[in-house]
Protein backbone atom coordinates (compact mmCIF):
# COMPACT_ATOMS: atom_id res chain seq x y z
CA UNK A 1 0.00 0.00 0.00
CA UNK A 2 2.69 2.22 0.52
CA UNK A 3 4.25 1.45 -2.34
CA UNK A 4 0.71 2.86 -3.87
CA UNK A 5 1.39 6.20 -2.33
CA UNK A 6 4.76 6.34 -3.52
CA UNK A 7 3.67 5.90 -7.33
CA UNK A 8 0.56 8.62 -7.12
CA UNK A 9 2.96 11.19 -5.62
CA UNK A 10 5.59 11.00 -8.17
CA UNK A 11 2.92 10.78 -11.09
CA UNK A 12 1.09 13.99 -9.73
CA UNK A 13 5.13 15.38 -9.61
CA UNK A 14 5.76 14.48 -13.27
CA UNK A 15 2.56 16.14 -14.37
CA UNK A 16 3.22 19.13 -12.38
CA UNK A 17 6.91 19.51 -13.93
CA UNK A 18 5.11 18.96 -17.31
CA UNK A 19 2.45 21.36 -16.93
CA UNK A 20 5.19 23.88 -15.99
CA UNK A 21 7.95 23.42 -18.42
CA UNK A 22 5.13 23.77 -21.39
CA UNK A 23 3.64 27.14 -19.56
CA UNK A 24 7.25 28.49 -19.65
CA UNK A 25 8.02 27.21 -23.31
CA UNK A 26 5.34 29.04 -24.60
CA UNK A 27 5.68 32.52 -22.69
CA UNK A 28 9.42 31.81 -24.58
CA UNK A 29 7.66 31.94 -28.16
CA UNK A 30 7.50 35.16 -28.16
CA UNK A 31 5.62 36.60 -31.52
CA UNK A 32 5.53 35.01 -34.32
CA UNK A 33 6.78 35.01 -37.82
CA UNK A 34 4.72 36.51 -40.27
CA UNK A 35 4.89 33.65 -41.96
CA UNK A 36 3.16 31.97 -38.78
CA UNK A 37 0.27 34.79 -39.06
CA UNK A 38 -2.87 33.56 -40.88
CA UNK A 39 -5.59 35.93 -42.78
CA UNK A 40 -3.38 38.77 -42.73
CA UNK A 41 -4.67 40.13 -46.04
CA UNK A 42 -8.18 42.09 -45.92
CA UNK A 43 -8.67 42.44 -42.57
CA UNK A 44 -9.22 45.87 -40.75
CA UNK A 45 -6.22 48.60 -41.35
CA UNK A 46 -5.26 50.64 -38.59
CA UNK A 47 -6.27 53.79 -40.66
CA UNK A 48 -4.79 57.00 -38.36
CA UNK A 49 -6.02 55.51 -35.58
CA UNK A 50 -5.50 57.02 -31.68
CA UNK A 51 -4.73 54.27 -29.12
CA UNK A 52 -6.22 56.31 -26.19
CA UNK A 53 -9.74 55.89 -24.67
CA UNK A 54 -12.21 58.79 -23.78
CA UNK A 55 -10.29 59.05 -20.49
CA UNK A 56 -6.89 59.74 -22.02
CA UNK A 57 -5.65 56.29 -20.89
CA UNK A 58 -3.63 53.96 -23.87
CA UNK A 59 -5.75 51.22 -25.20
CA UNK A 60 -2.82 49.62 -26.96
CA UNK A 61 -2.14 45.90 -26.51
CA UNK A 62 1.04 43.84 -26.86
CA UNK A 63 -1.11 42.04 -29.98
CA UNK A 64 0.06 42.01 -33.08
CA UNK A 65 -1.95 44.02 -35.53
CA UNK A 66 -4.70 41.96 -37.79
CA UNK A 67 -3.98 43.58 -40.83
CA UNK A 68 -1.45 44.32 -43.55
CA UNK A 69 1.17 47.18 -42.97
CA UNK A 70 -0.44 48.36 -39.63
CA UNK A 71 1.01 49.44 -35.90
CA UNK A 72 -0.03 50.16 -32.73
CA UNK A 73 1.95 53.18 -30.57
CA UNK A 74 0.60 53.56 -26.84
CA UNK A 75 0.59 56.57 -24.79
CA UNK A 76 4.34 57.50 -24.34
CA UNK A 77 6.70 59.16 -21.37
CA UNK A 78 8.16 62.57 -22.28
CA UNK A 79 11.92 62.13 -23.11
CA UNK A 80 14.33 61.03 -25.65
CA UNK A 81 12.33 58.11 -27.21
CA UNK A 82 9.43 56.10 -28.23
CA UNK A 83 8.12 52.37 -28.25
CA UNK A 84 6.42 51.48 -31.11
CA UNK A 85 4.33 48.45 -28.91
CA UNK A 86 3.94 46.59 -32.63
CA UNK A 87 3.69 46.59 -35.75
CA UNK A 88 3.14 44.45 -39.75
CA UNK A 89 5.03 45.66 -42.78
CA UNK A 90 3.90 43.80 -46.04
CA UNK A 91 7.22 44.77 -47.69
CA UNK A 92 10.30 46.77 -46.47
CA UNK A 93 10.26 50.07 -45.25
CA UNK A 94 10.18 52.14 -42.16
CA UNK A 95 8.47 53.50 -39.21
CA UNK A 96 8.81 57.11 -39.25
CA UNK A 97 7.81 59.16 -36.22
CA UNK A 98 6.41 62.86 -37.00
CA UNK A 99 4.83 65.85 -35.01
CA UNK A 100 1.69 66.78 -35.93
CA UNK A 101 0.53 70.32 -37.27
CA UNK A 102 -2.48 71.93 -35.60
CA UNK A 103 -4.35 70.73 -38.56
CA UNK A 104 -3.99 67.65 -38.18
CA UNK A 105 -1.47 67.20 -41.40
CA UNK A 106 2.08 65.76 -41.04
CA UNK A 107 4.41 67.59 -39.20
CA UNK A 108 8.21 67.57 -38.45
CA UNK A 109 10.06 64.36 -38.56
CA UNK A 110 11.44 63.60 -35.41
CA UNK A 111 13.05 59.80 -35.40
CA UNK A 112 12.59 57.15 -37.80
CA UNK A 113 13.23 53.25 -37.51
CA UNK A 114 16.58 51.45 -39.08
CA UNK A 115 15.34 49.49 -42.29
CA UNK A 116 12.68 46.62 -41.64
CA UNK A 117 12.33 44.21 -43.92
CA UNK A 118 8.84 42.43 -44.48
CA UNK A 119 6.88 41.26 -41.27
CA UNK A 120 6.03 41.41 -38.31
CA UNK A 121 7.67 42.91 -34.26
CA UNK A 122 7.01 44.48 -30.88
CA UNK A 123 8.77 46.53 -28.36
CA UNK A 124 10.73 48.73 -31.15
CA UNK A 125 12.56 51.50 -29.95
CA UNK A 126 13.08 54.80 -31.57
CA UNK A 127 15.28 57.84 -30.84
CA UNK A 128 13.04 60.76 -30.97
CA UNK A 129 12.62 63.92 -28.39
CA UNK A 130 8.68 64.21 -27.46
CA UNK A 131 7.41 66.49 -24.57
CA UNK A 132 3.59 66.58 -23.27
CA UNK A 133 2.83 69.74 -25.33
CA UNK A 134 3.01 68.37 -28.92
CA UNK A 135 0.99 65.88 -31.17
CA UNK A 136 2.51 63.04 -32.78
CA UNK A 137 2.08 59.69 -34.92
CA UNK A 138 4.25 57.20 -36.07
CA UNK A 139 3.54 56.44 -40.08
CA UNK A 140 4.99 53.65 -42.11
CA UNK A 141 7.03 54.06 -45.35
CA UNK A 142 7.79 51.55 -47.70
CA UNK A 143 11.59 51.95 -48.63
CA UNK A 144 12.83 52.82 -52.36
CA UNK A 145 15.11 49.74 -52.76
CA UNK A 146 18.28 51.25 -51.26
CA UNK A 147 17.55 50.16 -46.94
CA UNK A 148 18.04 53.92 -46.09
CA UNK A 149 15.55 56.28 -45.32
CA UNK A 150 15.22 59.45 -47.55
CA UNK A 151 12.01 61.25 -46.98
CA UNK A 152 12.23 62.78 -50.82
CA UNK A 153 12.15 59.34 -52.13
CA UNK A 154 10.83 57.03 -49.09
CA UNK A 155 6.89 57.18 -49.60
CA UNK A 156 4.64 56.45 -46.96
CA UNK A 157 2.51 53.18 -47.44
CA UNK A 158 -1.29 54.37 -48.19
CA UNK A 159 -5.23 53.40 -47.61
CA UNK A 160 -7.06 52.38 -49.70
CA UNK A 161 -8.69 55.80 -49.14
CA UNK A 162 -5.30 57.32 -50.58
CA UNK A 163 -4.43 58.41 -46.37
CA UNK A 164 -1.46 57.17 -44.67
CA UNK A 165 -0.90 54.23 -42.40
CA UNK A 166 -0.12 55.98 -40.02
CA UNK A 167 -1.17 56.12 -35.40
CA UNK A 168 -1.43 58.80 -33.29
CA UNK A 169 -0.28 58.72 -29.98
CA UNK A 170 -0.12 60.81 -27.10
CA UNK A 171 2.60 61.70 -24.80
CA UNK A 172 2.27 61.79 -20.86
CA UNK A 173 5.10 63.44 -18.21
Amino acid sequence: MKNKHYWAIAIIILVLLGGYWLLTQNKQAGAPENSDIPGLEGQENFESQDQTSENGQSTATNQLPTSTSALAISTQIAGGSITIDNFYLDEPGFIVIHQLNNDGSLGAIIGKSGYLGQGSGQDLLITAKVSAEQQYTGVIYKDNGDKSFNSNSDNPVLQPTGKPIMNNFQVGN
